[in-house]
Parts: structure tokens; C-alpha cells; sequence
């Protein structure tokens, strides 16, 4: 998982593109570079994956940030030249998916299908489980909105709020959830099509003296691509 916000738990079980297509693209028949274009695929899709600024196939992650948001406040993922963090942000600065509720958490990954739970460590330093509508074990500490196929968030119910934290520990607050598509034939084609491009510019050049330079394959794979990355803003 290359989205350096999320930490992944249990890994997608497939990839979006198969072998077979794979080498159908290539015009491949024969089985001797089964190895080096299945580990291909994978270095095609984790590419896609960080120019989407989304997970593919469906995998287990986790965000963790130090507090549950207060009023005024929603949580979410920051970028500088050093890479990505997640954490609370103030009303004035928040992206405006998470402006639409108050105490929001915005879940990136894009495609969330389930959120698991909710583990913090309250004030006295106890470990402490919240689930919600789509909990492995259903609940009703909180609700969301998983209708996005880009955003995703939840939020707490206005008469209750979310729950105080330690305020020792880092990272007292975790989520984990599901995201990415849950079968590879959900995955929109031109996705799909731009991955195997990858493959085939991957390994079109190998170890030449074109492998510093974008291909027009390259090219290709990211105007298919542009459709779906999702935007920060």
C-alpha cells in the first residue's frame, strides 16, 4: 500500500488486472515471463494507486491520529513537500468534502465499502472500541457517509459528540476500514486498461537507456487514469 496515510492491515486477496489479460495485452502466449509480468502488475498497480491518490482492490487499513475533532474542527489528510500526514485541522482550513458536518473525519483511500471500527484510548487510559452502521459488529457510537465513491467520512451524532482521549499517548484514536473496490470487474476499464499499459511500458524498456524517459505509453496510462484521481482540496 503506497498511500503513506494509511498503514495497511490485511492486504487486497487479487489484483485489479490478471495474468492472462495481461499477456493478451502484451501479445505474450508463451509462460516463461509469468513471474516478471505478474511482479510487474503489481509494481503497475501500486503505481496507479499513489497517481489516483486511491486503493484499488478491496484491503484492510488503518488511520490513526492523536484526538477525536472538536467543534469547529474536522480531521483530515495534510500534504507537504516531505510527504503526507492525517490529522485535526480547524474550521478554516478544512477540505471542503469535510466541511458538510461538523467534527467530520474524512477516510482517504477513496472507495470506502466498510468502516470496522473505531479503537481510542479514553481519559483514564483504558482501551475503548466504537462501531458504527457497517461495523463488523454493528453499532450505533457514530454514523457515516460511504456514498462517495472519492470521499468518505464519519461524524458523530450532535447529541452526543465523540468521546475525550488520553491526552498522553500518540495516536490514541484509530480507525480502521475497508476501501477499494470489493471484485476486480468493479473496477472502471479505463483504470484497468492504464495499468496494463504500465506493464507494457515496464516491460518494454527493462534495463535500457529509455528507462529515464516517459513513454508515450506512460502518456496514455495517465490520461486514463486522470478521471479518477481523487482531488485534494
Amino acid at each position: 500500500m503506497s498511500i503513506t496515510a494509511l498503514r495497511t492491515v490485511t492486504k487486497a486477496s487479487a489484483n485489479p488486472v490478471s495474468l492472462a489479460e495481461t499477456k493478451a495485452h502484451l501479445r505474450i502466449t508463451h509462460d516463461a515471463e509469468d513471474a516478471n509480468i505478474t511482479s510487474l502488475i503489481k509494481v503497475a498497480t501500486d503505481w496507479a494507486q499513489v497517481f489516483l491518490g486511491r486503493v484499488l482492490m478491496d484491503t484492510t487499513v488503518v488511520v490513526k491520529m492523536d484526538r477525536f475533532p472538536e467543534s469547529g474542527d474536522a480531521a483530515e489528510l495534510m500534504a507537504d513537500p516531505l510527504g503526507q500526514w492525517y490529522r485535526v485541522n480547524s474550521a478554516a482550513g478544512r477540505k471542503r468534502e469535510a466541511q458538510k458536518r461538523d467534527k467530520s473525519i474524512l477516510l482517504p483511500g477513496g472507495f470506502v465499502t466498510a468502516v470496522n471500527d473505531i479503537d481510542y484510548t479514553d481519559a483514564l487510559g483504558a482501551p475503548q472500541t466504537l462501531t458504527g452502521p457497517s461495523s463488523q459488529t454493528p453499532g450505533t457510537d457514530y454514523n457515516e457517509d460511504l456514498t462517495d465513491d472519492e470521499w468518505a467520512f464519519v461524524y458523530p451524532f450532535p447529541s452526543v459528540g465523540w468521546p475525550a482521549v488520553t491526552s498522553e499517548d500518540v495516536n490514541a484514536v484509530a480507525i480502521e476500514y475497508q476501501v477499494g473496490w470489493l471484485e476486480a470487474t468493479d473496477i472502471p476499464e479505463s483504470i484497468k486498461h492504464a495499468i496494463r499499459f504500465k506493464v507494457a511500458d515496464l516491460f518494454t524498456i527493462r534495463d535500457t537507456q529509455d528507462a529515464g524517459s516517459k513513454s508515450q505509453l506512460i502518456k496514455v496510462a495517465e490520461n486514463l487514469l486522470e478521471p479518477y484521481v481523487v482531488p485534494h482540496y
